[in-house]
């Protein structure tokens, strides 16, 4: 097993196959409770990292949120992953935050 998974449309997830990460596509028409299965079976499976695309990553955020209350001694690394279309500055917002909360002081702030 994969210390490294990624979550998302399969045709942005698939070349990630190749380096060795563990895939774990999401269909855009599937229907929220098989997206919820799909998240919550990434999330047990003991990955250390785990990439989600940004499209997918602020659907699931409310359902990250609720898992790390039950595996939050388990909880892998989550960080989500722009496709470079559609960039929303959803990851450098996250790691900014947790940039922010590890050292107590905002250092992307921009003078």
């Amino acid at each position: 097993m994969s210390d490294i998974a990624i979550a998302g449309n399969l045709q942005e997830v698939l070349p990630f196959k190749a380096i060795g990460f563990l895939i774990y596509p999401i269909d855009e028409l599937e229907k929220e409770d098989k997206r919820r299965s799909i998240i919550r079976t990434l999330l047990s499976n003991d990955h250390k990292i785990v990439f989600i695309t940004e499209e997918y990553y602020n659907e699931v955020s409310e359902i990250l949120e609720s898992l790390k209350l039950s595996l939050k001694d388990r909880l892998p690394v989550i960080m989500p992953l722009t496709n470079g279309v559609d960039f929303k500055d959803t990851g450098r917002l996250q790691l900014k935050n947790l940039v922010e909360r590890a050292i107590g002081i905002d250092i992307f702030k921009e003078h």
